[in-house]
């Protein structure tokens, strides 16, 4: 009987101690899977360069509603604001009311953010950190785009609508992918997709490696700035 009973108590404690450590386990998993903040984060009190060039060149600011829609809608040839314009001027003149974000669609802002002059420059920096810096700094759209609950669908569409051999042209193309590489590697993107669409996100990620690896392109030492930009203990790596 004493046998029976120490067999019994020992297969509830061993019961106890493999549930403890099930949870223990679950308890990890589900605390590694925490979103890391996204990379454009503003530190608190930190002031985008674009506020400061909104204040020193605000001849340059182009504010009238009318002037950037029409139903609703963005209009066509917004460039020619920043047309003939160079340095700070240009960026002021670039530089998107508050109040037309908030009107048009993730998609149109996106392409809007994606046509500054900043983005095709995003080469021009000792490091890809820098470079991404400063197209967020000056590229006020981006912070409007990433406040829409959709922004993570509007960047997956972009990116898997460009044709990588573009990169052969030239840097504006090269800029245009590595920013939206940079975007999609955020966890707040991955958690914003369906699983099709991260398996979608990888294959592209793995074609344009595949074809800068064949042609000798480098962005900052690297064939991906998907796989440069992921956090430690990124979403995109479970």
């Amino acid at each position: 009987m004493y046998i029976k009973r120490f067999i019994f108590v020992s297969l509830l404690l061993l019961t106890i101690a493999v549930t403890g450590c099930t949870k223990k386990s679950a308890d990890i998993m589900e605390t590694n899977a925490i979103e890391s903040e996204p990379i454009w984060t503003k530190d608190e009190g930190e002031t985008r360069s674009y506020d400061v060039i909104s204040n020193e060149y605000s001849d340059y600011l182009n504010e009238n509603e009318d002037d950037w829609i029409d139903n609703g809608k963005l209009i066509a040839g917004y460039e020619k604001f920043g047309q003939d314009l160079t340095g700070p001027q240009y960026r002021a003149a670039m530089l998107m009311p508050e109040s037309v974000a908030e009107k048009i669609s993730s998609h149109e802002l996106l392409e809007f953010c994606m046509s500054h002059q900043a983005v095709a420059d995003f080469t021009l920096f000792n490091t890809w950190q820098e470079g991404f810096d400063n197209v967020i700094n000056v590229v006020n759209g981006f912070d409007y785009l990433f406040e829409k609950e959709d922004f993570a669908q509007s960047v997956y569409d972009e990116y898997m609508s460009r044709e990588v051999s573009d990169e052969k042209n030239g840097v504006s193309a090269i800029g245009k992918d590595a920013i939206l590489e940079i975007i999609l590697a955020q966890d707040v993107v991955y958690s914003g997709l369906t699983d099709e669409q991260r398996e979608n996100v990888i294959a592209k990620t793995d074609e344009m490696k595949e074809y800068r690896t064949e042609n000798n392109i480098r962005i900052y030492d690297s064939v991906s700035m998907f796989g440069a930009a992921k956090s430690v203990n990124s979403l995109w790596d479970k």
